[in-house]
């Protein structure tokens, strides 16, 4: 864990992680949902990462989606593709803010390949009580 002044870092595997509740003002799960094995497990990190979230707070989620994936540059990474959809109906009771279903163009400068995903990316607000 680093801290510094008023953002606190924590680094560990989210599905081990013992998360207090209302605790965060802002947690960002960014490229992290499509790494999990199973939708039940992106499920229960979810509720995790909810409950850790105090009321008003946000949540900004950005995962790949399943309508578009070019893992060419990534030749061993498989991940869990779950639906735009789906990804939103765990914020169901939420504030969805801003919401995005768009292809990222990239090329990462370790290997020089151009390829493309489909990424589900949201800022979504905690409803007050």
């Amino acid at each position: 864990m680093w801290t510094n002044s008023q953002v606190q870092w924590v680094k560990a595997d989210i599905r081990r992680l013992n998360l207090k509740s209302d605790m965060y003002d802002l947690v960002v799960a960014y490229g992290l949902l499509h790494c999990l094995t199973s939708e039940e497990e992106v499920a229960t990190v979810v509720e995790n990462l909810q409950l850790t979230t105090k009321p008003g707070g946000y949540n900004i989620i950005c995962a790949f989606n399943d309508r578009s994936q070019d893992l060419s540059a990534h030749p061993d990474f498989h991940p869990l593709l779950l639906s735009h959809e789906r990804y939103l109906s765990f914020y169901e009771r939420w504030s969805l803010l801003e919401v995005t279903d768009a292809d990222l163009e990239e090329t990462h400068p370790h290997n020089l390949i151009p390829h493309s995903h489909s990424m589900t990316r949201f800022i979504a607000r905690k409803p007050y009580g």
